[in-house]
C-alpha cells in the first residue's frame, strides 16, 4: 500500500462544506511574484471559462490565500457565482480536496515543477494541465494526464469536458498516473534515486581526489 509523504497531509480546511463532492479542483497559485498574470495565474480563466462546465448545483471549493484573494471574491459575485464558491482560507489537507475532485486542473503560467501533478496521480485523480515547464517535463499527454497550451481557453475547456466525461480516457489517465507516480515519487523510487546520485558524486569525487594526488607538485 503506498503511503504519503507526512508532511503533505496536515489539518483540513477551514470550512466544513469542502467536504462535499465537487468535480473540480482548480489548484492555482498565489506567488508574490511582480505582473498581475503570474500572480492571477489563471484563475481567471477558472471562474470566467472553466466553472460553467460543472453542474448549478454543485459546490466549487477555492482553497488559497493571498493579496489577490478579494478580486476573485469580486470576480465571483461578478460572474453570480458568489453562492457555489466557497472560499475555505489557506488549506493544508491538499490530499484531502483531491479526495473529492473528479479531475485536477493546473491551469498555470509558470510552475517550475508543481508537487500538484505528483499528488493527483497518487490520489487517482485524472490530470489537466497547461503546458507550464514542470508539466511538460512530466506530464504524458494523453497517457498520464491531458496538456494544454497555456492561455488556450477553449483548449482546457475541451480538455476538461473529456476528462469529466471520457470513462474510458479518465480510466487511462488514472492508470498512467498511478504508473508514472510509482516510477518517479514513490519512496522506494525516490530512495533508490537519491542512493545513485550520492554514489555517482562519491565515484566522482574519489576520480577527481585520485587524479589530483597523481600530479607532481
Amino acid at each position: 500500500m503506498r503511503k504519503w509523504h507526512k508532511h503533505s497531509v496536515a489539518p483540513t480546511c477551514r470550512s466544513p462544506h469542502v467536504r462535499q463532492h465537487v468535480p473540480i479542483n482548480v489548484h492555482p497559485r498565489f506567488p508574490r511574484r511582480p505582473g498581475p498574470d503570474r500572480r492571477r495565474n489563471a484563475i481567471d480563466t477558472g471562474f470566467s471559462r472553466l466553472f460553467p462546465l460543472i453542474g448549478a448545483k454543485k459546490p466549487i471549493p477555492f482553497a488559497g490565500d493571498g493579496p489577490e484573494i478579494d478580486t476573485y471574491k469580486a470576480q465571483a459575485k461578478a460572474l453570480n457565482l458568489e453562492h457555489r464558491v466557497i472560499f475555505t482560507g489557506w488549506c493544508t489537507d491538499r490530499l484531502g480536496l483531491l479526495g473529492i475532485a473528479d479531475v485536477c486542473v493546473l491551469p498555470s503560467r509558470y510552475e517550475p515543477f508543481g508537487i500538484v501533478i505528483a499528488e493527483s496521480w497518487f490520489a487517482n485523480v485524472p490530470l489537466v494541465a497547461t503546458k507550464a515547464a514542470g508539466a511538460k517535463h512530466y506530464v504524458h499527454d494523453e497517457q498520464d494526464g491531458l496538456l494544454v497550451e497555456i492561455d488556450d481557453c477553449d483548449g482546457l475547456v475541451i480538455a476538461l469536458d473529456r476528462a469529466l466525461n471520457d470513462k474510458p480516457l479518465r480510466a487511462t489517465l488514472v492508470k498512467g498516473g498511478q504508473e508514472t507516480y510509482e516510477k518517479l515519487f514513490s519512496r522506494d523510487s525516490v530512495i533508490a534515486t537519491l542512493i545513485d546520485s550520492y554514489s555517482d558524486m562519491i565515484k566522482r569525487y574519489a576520480k577527481d581526489k585520485a587524479a589530483s594526488a597523481s600530479k607532481p607538485n
